[in-house]
């Protein structure tokens, strides 16, 4: 008994001999050069192992009392040429290592931490990139593989920023404040950890640049990434997706996805034409793929409400729509469109080829012509229908080529007037002008036919008993237009105005060449039976030729001008005109024109022009005179109750207006 206590003891004294041994040995071998050495060349070859690239490695230290080595910069070369950044470069990495065998002298990695790290990706449009090919790709091993065999219990990256430069698409990543934990999952080869960035940029030639927020959870093995969830925060947007990405060497997969958008972000980011107003939802997926370049496809629901457009006087508030939605780098297409705006309906599909050229085609049901007409004009529209039709649009984004081919039906519906009818219109931006086919519009009072093409021939023809159905359609030409006309049909007599002719020259500048005809009207509350006239109207004058103006017994014919003042209506008016009067009711001229109290400018048959004015106290005398004048005698000017001196005064002041509008004076008529 006491010889094996004596044993025992002898045995554990040579195992703590033992101990201190390799306690000291090892004390020894973690300060040597040998160990210090070992670890860098370590370091470097499980990186280059595991990527394929380059490492450059700066000042290299090791603390043997934790057996921590730290390298700063840290410097890994992939595929890019030499005058670009490189793959990876990292301003501090600190490494922990343990000790598997001090006689084998084996060391492993137990953490890594990187500290400021700046990645860079590119893909180049050919396909290619500047990621390096690991060794093991020989042997069918993916770098996914190799970092998991490493076995290292535990990753972080902090303060980094990350660039991917997708020159095929043309697409750019870069962020802040990267940060990535990982930790070796010990019930298998895998890893688990997060990653989060703020301030994560994305520029794009289809989008304006975006600034956002990520935060994610993953999982990798040496086959799969998984990432589930994805968060990512843009402004007051949200976007939620779960996948996986699979062949690790050329990445591709799937991510559900779901979107609460907020248009206002929506509207900045791709230059929407609509108000910056409303949401927005997507439910449906994300595809990705990194073999043969960079590819992506965007497919699923959206949902909006609350969407609005304001263009100029065009105001559409709280529309909906929904669509199912496909995009990639080439196109964006919506089909199944269905929207509601102003009482109505519209269906239909929509593309963007290259991200430019747009095409919708569709139709449109109980569309309300009062709310369709209140997003032109704030004036009350006395009318109500429904309009029923096709819209085909076609748009190049950026040029003023914009064609809309609108067929519509108009059905009386609601209360107000009843307005009916049919528009056939087709409108072309570049070529200026506006067409229509067979397009014809009534209301109780008021009918208009059209056809042809504005901008070159269209052919009017409008009759009304009730001239206040011109003033709604005025209100859509311009902010500017009438309230009230100073022309007014007598109903009771069944006063009736009647228009037919042709509009020609561009949308800028039309011209109107036609016949009006008036019956039984008054303008500012002086009454007339019938008027007549050739029409030749532009926005800056309206000449009358042929004109007939009747009142009872007297009638005036001739022809007259009016021209705008400043591009305004209301200018100076020129004219000649032909008096002829009841012989039995020689007050009527004078009466008519005392009524009138104008001042016209006349052109008289036999002295070119001549000026007369109504108004005041010589009113009968220069009446008379005017007419007297036009034909060429005072005879009719004896009639009044002058002297012999008044005649002759009156004769010589005629033949003196005469000879004043002649070169030469001797070739002017003789006033008999």
């Amino acid at each position: 008994m006491t010889r094996a206590r004596h044993l025992i003891r002898q045995c554990l004294v040579a195992a703590a001999i033992l101990l201190v041994v390799c306690a000291v040995a090892a004390l020894l071998v973690v300060r040597s050069g040998w160990f210090r050495e070992l670890v860098r060349h370590r370091i470097v070859t499980e990186v280059e192992s595991a990527t394929g690239g380059r490492v450059e490695v700066g000042n290299f230290s090791f603390k043997w009392e934790t057996l921590t080595a730290k390298i700063s910069p840290f410097v890994l070369h992939g595929m890019e040429p030499a005058s670009e950044a490189p793959l990876l470069r990292v301003e501090s990495v600190s490494i922990g290592l343990r000790i598997i065998s001090m006689l084998e002298r084996k060391v492993d990695l137990a953490t890594v931490a990187v500290d400021q790290p700046r990645f860079r990706i590119v893909i180049y449009p050919d396909g290619s990139n500047n990621l390096p090919t690991p060794p093991g790709h020989s042997s069918g091993k993916s770098w996914a593989e190799n970092l998991v065999d490493l076995a290292v219990r535990r990753y972080s990256v902090t303060g980094g920023t990350a660039d991917i430069d997708i020159r095929q698409v043309p697409l750019a990543f870069s962020g802040e404040d990267l940060r990535v934990q990982m930790t070796r999952d010990t019930t298998g080869a895998r890893y688990r950890g997060n990653v989060a960035s703020r301030r994560l940029r994305v520029a794009s030639d289809i989008m304006s640049p975006a600034e956002t927020s990520l935060a994610a959870a993953f999982t990798l093995d040496a086959t799969r990434l998984t990432l589930s969830p994805v968060r990512i925060d843009v402004g007051g947007s949200r976007i939620d997706m779960t996948g996986s990405l699979t062949n690790l060497r050329a990445p591709q997969g799937t991510f559900k996805t779901t979107a609460a958008i907020a248009v206002r972000d929506a509207v900045s980011l791709f230059s929407l034409p609509i108000a910056a107003a409303g949401s927005a939802n997507f439910d449906g997926d994300v595809a990705f793929s990194f073999a043969g370049g960079f590819d992506y496809t965007l497919a699923g629901k959206i949902n909006g409400r609350g969407l609005g457009y304001t263009r100029d006087r065009l105001h559409i508030q709280n529309a909906t729509a929904s669509a199912a939605l496909r995009m990639t780098p080439q196109q964006l297409t919506l089909r199944g469109i269905n929207a509601a705006a102003l009482g109505g309906s519209l269906t239909g599909e929509a593309d963007l080829g290259r991200w430019k050229n747009f095409h919708f085609k569709g139709n449109f049901d109980g569309l309300g012509v009062r709310e369709a007409l209140a997003v032109l004009t704030p004036r009350p529209i006395p009318w109500n229908g429904a309009l029923t039709g096709t819209l085909e649009v076609d748009s190049v984004v950026g040029a003023l080529v914009n064609k809309v081919h609108a067929v519509a039906a108009i059905a009386p519906a609601g209360n107000g007037e009843p307005i009916q009818g049919q528009v056939d219109i087709r409108y072309d931006q570049q070529a200026g002008t506006v067409s229509f086919g067979d397009s014809h519009v009534a209301t109780p009072a008021t009918s208009v036919i059209l056809s042809g093409t504005l901008g070159q021939n269209l052919d009017v023809r409008a009759r009304s008993t009730n001239l206040d159905d011109v003033l709604p359609a005025l209100a859509l030409l311009g902010d500017g237009a009438p309230t009230s006309l100073p022309l007014q049909l007598d109903r009771t007599k069944q006063g009736e105005a009647a228009l037919v002719g042709m509009v020609s020259g561009n949308l800028n500048d039309p011209q109107f060449r036609g016949q009006a005809t008036v019956t039984n009207a008054s303008i500012e509350g002086h009454g007339f039976d019938r008027f007549s006239s050739d029409v030749t109207a532009s926005q800056h004058s309206v000449a009358l030729q042929h004109l007939t103006l009747s009142r009872g017994q007297t009638e005036i014919t001739g022809d007259a001008a009016i021209i705008a003042s400043n591009g305004a209506a209301g200018g100076a008016m020129t004219g000649a005109a032909n008096a002829a009067n009841d012989p039995n009711r020689p007050s009527s001229i004078t009466r008519a024109c005392r009524e009138q109290q104008v001042r016209a400018d006349g052109e008289s048959s036999a002295c070119r022009r001549h000026q007369a004015t109504c108004p005041g106290s010589t009113l009968r005398h220069r009446a008379r005179l005017m007419q007297c004048v036009k034909e060429r005698s005072v005879r009719r000017c004896f009639d009044l109750p002058y002297s012999d001196q008044q005649r002759r005064r009156t004769s010589s002041y005629a033949q003196w207006k005469c000879e004043r509008e002649y070169a030469k004076p001797s070739d002017a008529p003789r006033i008999r």
